[in-house]
């Protein structure tokens, strides 16, 4: 059976690695994108609506320490079709930054005064999404070696595995931290068992530590890192100052309503993920107008997507996310359309921040995020005190659109300067 599956996923040509990839980079994108949301509703239904905020939190927190996991590396890794770096290099920055992860999620979880049961689901819910920094790794190899189809095979597995013992269970127990605790230690097992079956496909070197090739591979992902963490910061931010005026109950309904927001940003993964390797080369190949054409075409794309989103919430959507958990939400429609603006302009903002990866800018992605970040803590309180829930959406816009504008501003500058030293040599 196991050497079945391999050649399944192995022994595919050309043609059809493209056709897979395109599939189930879509499936796993769409299933991504609708995780949170689903998980919300069993929470939502079957535990109570006060438990949807502390998830909500939760969340904000994993996905916080989910970036130092990450540690930047994957679009590094994946655009990295020279071989600069070895596996064992990624392998071992992972290491660190996994210890990293750990250490933040500990100190987000018991250094903010919160009960015992919000504190058991923030750690519970940190631990289940760092599976992904663990499997974002070998992933990362796949995506190398133009195989993107494997790893996004292999991760909606574990997706679909984990997602029905968590129901199951929560069914069953009525108890998020049991439900927490279990699936996490399934998807972990899944998780280890797919890829210790897989990576010795790709990687047959003996694992080794260069110090040297280390040091340059942390100092190339560390501004991406830090870029990553301030960004998904901003994003959160309006999450952490509701859980500091607010509490959980406006946290609940925060939660519910940049649903649709997050589904923008997942979906458009699915378009420009694939694209990583191609603009890599034409723009180390000085394909410079089929590069920007590629960018533009990327941006339209996800500006219609975003529209399409806005109309379908407006006519619809708010209804039925009110139907869907039980609350009235028709109050909130304009802090509905406002956020959902906004996540249009945080998802070009993701984008521009690959390009900027591409062009190894990644100083530049830093400064970006630092002047929003410094925005967003000085305007955060004063709105979200005067205008509630509208000031928040206003927030969340706000940060993005600035976000947009910094980025294509370094995109230019990163061009001009490379265009001047491809002409000096």
């Amino acid at each position: 059976m196991k050497s079945k599956v391999i050649s399944w996923l192995l022994n595919v040509d050309d043609d059809k690695i493209i056709r897979r990839t395109t599939f189930w980079n879509l499936v796993t994108s769409v299933m991504n994108a609708s995780y949170s949301a689903v998980l919300m509703f069993l929470i939502g239904h079957l535990v109570g609506m006060d438990d949807v905020g502390v998830f909500s939190i939760a969340s904000a927190y994993a996905y916080q320490c989910l970036v130092v996991g990450a540690f930047g590396v994957r679009n590094i890794h994946a655009s990295d079709v020279t071989n600069e770096f070895s596996f064992s290099d990624y392998l071992y920055l992972r290491m660190v930054s996994g210890l990293a992860m750990y250490l933040l999620l500990l100190y987000y979880t018991f250094f903010q005064g919160y009960d015992l049961n919000k504190i058991a689901i923030i750690l519970l819910f940190g631990l289940f999404k760092s599976i992904e920094a663990i499997e974002d790794l070998f992933h990362g190899e796949y995506h190398r070696y133009n195989r993107l189809d494997i790893g996004s095979i292999l991760q909606a597995s574990r997706f679909i595995i984990t997602l029905l013992s968590f129901a199951i269970i929560l069914i069953l127990t009525r108890d998020l931290v049991v439900s927490l605790s279990v699936s996490t230690l399934l998807s972990f097992l899944v998780c280890i068992m797919q890829n210790k079956m897989m990576i010795p496909h790709f990687v047959q070197e003996h694992l080794t530590i260069n110090k040297e090739n280390l040091r340059s591979l942390f100092l190339v992902c560390l501004p991406v890192c830090l870029s990553n963490y301030i960004s998904t910061y901003i994003v959160n931010l309006p999450k952490y100052a509701i859980d500091e005026i607010f509490g959980d109950e406006m946290q609940s309904v925060y939660g519910i309503l940049v649903l649709p927001v997050v589904t923008i940003n997942m979906l458009s993964v699915v378009i420009y993920r694939p694209m990583i390797n191609g603009l890599s080369r034409d723009y180390y190949d000085c394909q410079y107008p089929v590069f920007f054409k590629k960018i533009a075409k990327q941006i339209i794309v996800i500006v219609i997507l975003t529209l399409l989103v806005i109309i379908g919430g407006y006519l619809i959507g708010l209804k039925l996310l009110g139907m869907i958990y039980g609350i009235s939400l028709e109050i909130y429609m304009i802090s509905f359309i406002i956020m959902l603006i906004g996540g249009g302009l945080n998802t070009v903002a993701a984008f521009l921040n690959v390009i900027l990866t591409v062009q190894r800018a990644q100083n530049k992605l830093l400064i970006g995020y630092f002047v929003t970040a410094l925005f967003g803590i000085l305007a955060s309180h004063q709105l979200i005190l005067q205008f509630g829930l509208i000031g928040t959406a206003l927030l969340y816009a706000g940060l993005s659109l600035c976000m947009c504008l910094l980025f294509m501003l370094f995109i230019y500058v990163s061009y001009k300067q490379k265009v001047r030293a491809d002409q000096d040599e």
